[in-house]
């Protein structure tokens, strides 16, 4: 950080709270993971396969192991632990020490009756994972499942992959925030204890609001409501995420548009809402596909447009305006009409691409690119948006070209959007007029 900033401060508390999740994300039961894990492997090798059909309760398929159950689940027979381990034993499958060690343990008592006949070797058992895990802290796990089928319902194959899933998640997260401690812990940081200044100010939350209102700097936030707080906090100092951040970046040309694109599309990755893409990063992917536009990542770009567009995030209530009162979300709209209207002219006017891929980038982006109407607006405003949509389109079109210096690419963009939105010679000829004179 400290490449781009003179002084970068973080509240000391930062490194407190690091420590303690780094605590708190250990794994208290490393044989439970492990355990997990070798389950897992098994089910990707085939060692143990997938039951279809186990059949309803009472009439099950083939004998149902289970060590653990609460008392509700009496009304279901299962075999227990110690059947496996019996029939084991009774075959000399089970070394000394190894079955001393089991001995110790207590199991459940049998569930053979005389209904339900004992298991035998090397036939098909439903095992719950509970108690395939037991097997694996018994160290019996490999000699089970050499000597007999071991099968698990679709269910119990579900819970398994969703356990080595979280496990995965807190591997991930415990490296991350050792990373995080490591990182924040050097001498990059200034550390500062804002209770020094204020008893008061140790709500951890917003630890980077007050320190910023302490030292009079910019806020340096990705969490949107510490953004609000700066934007009303009537400081000379406003707040500023990683969007903002990496526009300052390409902007000084401290990395390239390559970068720019990773790293922003890496935001939406993240569900980082309400970015509005810009524009150079569009023109950028719409040169890399010509041949077969439009390319993964600006479809990745739309899905993420369409996507705040319906978010329950994004704000419809009336905001203070420099004119008129306007929810965000029709400014967002606006903006996103407009980014449209930007990226059609733009792919007309670049010398890489011939008028048949500027008018196929024309047709995505009117399709997909173009935003949808806030989901959670009034319908009756969602009535106005859409009467209003084609003219914004189309006058937003004639403002952009102003500048452009090619009258005959201009007529021909202005006839193609004609063409698209499906606009007659008056309703045209009416946007057209309408746009001369509001520019006087």
């Amino acid at each position: 950080m400290n490449d781009y900033f003179e002084t970068v401060f973080i509240p000391s508390i930062y490194i407190s709270k690091l420590t303690s999740d780094s605590d708190d994300l250990l794994f208290h039961q490393l044989s439970n993971v492990e355990a997990v894990r070798k389950i897992k492997n098994s089910i990707d090798d085939l060692n143990i396969q997938i039951l279809d059909n186990f059949g309803p309760k009472g009439n099950r398929a083939l004998p149902y192991v289970n060590e653990h159950t609460m008392p509700e689940s009496d009304e279901e027979h299962f075999y227990r632990l110690t059947d496996i381990i019996s029939l084991l034993k009774h075959k000399g499958l089970l070394k000394k020490k190894l079955l001393n060690d089991i001995e110790k343990i207590i199991l459940k008592p049998s569930g053979v009756d005389d209904i339900h006949p004992p298991i035998e070797l090397n036939s098909k058992i439903v095992i719950e994972p509970s108690s395939l895990r037991t097997l694996c802290d018994l160290r019996l796990f490999e000699l089970v499942n050499r000597n007999f089928t071991i099968m698990l319902t679709k269910d119990s194959r579900n819970q398994v992959f969703s356990d080595f899933k979280n496990i995965q998640y807190q591997v991930e997260n415990q490296r991350f925030n050792n990373e995080l401690l490591s990182i924040l812990s050097g001498n990059d940081f200034e550390k500062i204890d804002i209770r020094d200044n204020d008893p008061e100010m140790f709500d951890f939350s917003t630890a980077s609001h007050n320190l910023k209102m302490i030292k009079e700097v910019p806020l340096f936030a990705d969490c949107r409501s510490l953004q609000m707080l700066s934007l009303n906090d009537n400081s000379n100092h406003n707040a500023f995420g990683t969007d903002q951040f990496l526009n300052a970046l390409y902007s000084q040309s401290r990395i390239d548009i390559e970068d720019y694109t990773k790293f922003y599309l890496q935001l939406m990755g993240w569900r980082y809402k309400f970015l509005l893409p810009p524009i150079e990063i569009l023109n950028y992917l719409a040169e890399q596909y010509p041949s077969s536009p439009p390319g993964i990542e600006l479809n990745q770009i739309a899905g993420y447009v369409q996507g705040c567009m319906i978010d329950p995030g994004l704000f419809h209530g009336q905001e203070k305006s420099a004119e008129v009162p306007l929810p965000i979300s029709i400014k967002l709209y606006l903006e996103l009409l407009q980014l449209s209207t930007d990226f059609i002219i733009n792919c007309w006017t670049n010398d890489s691409l011939s008028d048949a891929e500027a008018e196929e980038y024309t047709d995505w982006a009117l399709l997909s690119l173009l935003p949808t109407f806030p989901k959670f607006l009034p319908d009756f405003t969602k009535s106005n948006i859409a009467s209003m949509t084609k003219q914004v389109l189309l006058s937003g079109s004639i403002m952009k070209l102003i500048t452009v210096q090619h009258p005959d690419i201009s007529n021909k963009i202005l006839l193609t959007l004609k063409n698209k939105l499906q606009l007659n010679d008056i309703e045209y000829n009416k946007i057209i007029a309408g746009s001369l004179d509001a520019i006087g």
